[in-house]
């Protein structure tokens, strides 16, 4: 008996090593030939499913050369390099977008929202965009924690895909003409691998990971409390291209709703990334949309700014690889300055306070 066991944990220990020998191989393998865009654990799920920055703490985000902390406040927002403190008693301004606006990529104190709280320092920005957003998450976001935030003002820079992700997004559904809140299922596997001590900081560190976790998401589909699986764009089909648009007004009008609820005013800038107007952009929700939102918002009442239409995202146009990070589609210093400067262009006489 104690050889069997002797021989069956020999067994096991080479098992092991094994194991851990083809890690360390994958690992390295995927370094030298994939290596991937680095990042911690930084989201989580509320109750209604929606996926959001978490309320403490920092992650690491690595990428080529950069390598850039976020540190994360109680209201589910990046933290800003230079706050105003609540007990200034300043007006909030409460700022919501995707990955451009949260600052992907861009050291604190260098993002858009930075600099707007450096040149407006009567108001107290609050930056509560998050990765991957899109119209649906952040009108969830209003309505779940605008009461408790109590902002002045509401600032939505409206990106590139963000009626796109809307209607792919189970938060509202959308039937004929009826926008519905609804709850997403919670990924259960996403919340024991946050629970795990160490997932943050392998998460920081290893492309083998990354690569695992990319695959995974990539198919995995988007579902509601029940398990039904929300649909996917269809961008074939003009049918699916104008009831995205429809989505997206109604969400926008919802979120004017919400915004007057917890006594704010809503001001939405198109950051002026992209020319709408060009022809590749036929089949593409975001493009649509903007093509008729001047008259959207005007006839609803909604202050709206578009930044297309400003010389400095004009200059990123002519030469957008000087103003994105090489590798990633994303603004570099310069594309974050380009936004920073079409946003003072437009609001600095107006919304924002001095």
């Amino acid at each position: 008996m104690p050889k069997r066991l002797l021989t069956f944990g020999g067994n096991v220990l080479v098992f092991v090593l094994a194991m851990l020998a083809a890690l360390v191989f994958a690992e390295f393998a995927v370094r030298l030939i994939m290596p991937q865009k680095l990042t911690g654990s930084s989201r989580v799920q509320d109750e209604s499913g929606l996926l959001m920055n978490k309320a403490s703490g920092e992650t690491l985000h690595q990428f080529g050369d950069v390598s850039v902390t976020y540190n994360f406040g109680p209201l589910h927002n990046r933290l800003l390099a230079h706050p105003v403190p609540d007990s200034a008693g300043k007006p909030r301004v409460l700022v919501l977008g995707d990955s451009f606006t949260f600052g992907w990529l861009t050291p604190t104190g260098s993002t858009y929202v930075d600099k707007l709280q450096a040149g407006f320092p009567n108001d107290q920005f609050i930056n509560g965009a998050a990765a991957g957003w899109g119209t649906a998450d952040y009108v969830r976001y209003v309505e779940s924690y605008c009461a408790s935030i109590k902002p002045r003002l509401i600032l939505v820079f409206l990106n590139t895909d963000d009626i796109g992700r809307a209607y792919k997004s189970g938060l509202y559904s959308y039937q004929d003409g009826t926008l519905k809140s609804e709850v997403v299922g919670i990924d259960p596997l996403k919340k024991r691998l946050n629970d795990l001590p160490f997932y943050n900081f392998v998460s920081e560190h290893s492309h083998l990971l990354a690569l695992v976790k990319a695959q995974f998401y990539l198919h995995q589909p988007q579902r509601d409390i029940s398990g039904r699986e929300f649909p996917h764009l269809d961008i074939s089909s003009t049918d699916n291209l104008k009831a995205a648009v429809g989505k997206g007004e109604a969400l926008f009008l919802r979120l004017k709703s919400a915004t007057a609820a917890c006594g704010a005013q809503l001001a939405v800038i198109y950051t002026g990334w992209v020319d709408y107007a060009d022809p590749s952009g036929d089949r593409e929700p975001t493009m649509n949309f903007l093509r008729g939102a001047k008259d959207f918002f005007a006839t609803n009442g909604i202050a709206f700014y578009d930044l297309a239409q400003d010389p400095a995202l004009r200059k990123v146009w002519a030469d957008r690889s000087a103003y994105i990070i090489p590798g990633d589609w994303h603004p570099n210093q310069r594309g974050v300055d380009a936004i920073y400067q079409g946003t003072v262009d437009a609001l600095g006489g107006s919304v924002l306070q001095k």
